[in-house]
């Protein structure tokens, strides 16, 4: 009995341990996600604004 419980604390850390990991990484993937989204806001912008100057031949 007492290996069973052994083997199951070792794996509920390494559960544990995984679940840490995802959370580690959908943070930094939303960190990435909100960065591309400011930038493309940023290049909306400057495409809006470049547009609606006169051309200049």
């Amino acid at each position: 009995m007492g290996v069973l419980k052994a083997d199951n604390k070792a794996l509920r850390e390494k559960m544990d341990k995984v679940v840490g990991d995802q959370e580690t990484v959908a943070a930094e993937r939303s960190a990435v996600a909100v960065k591309a989204y400011k930038t493309s806001l940023f290049c909306r912008k400057e495409s809006l604004e470049g547009s609606s100057e006169p051309v200049k031949d």
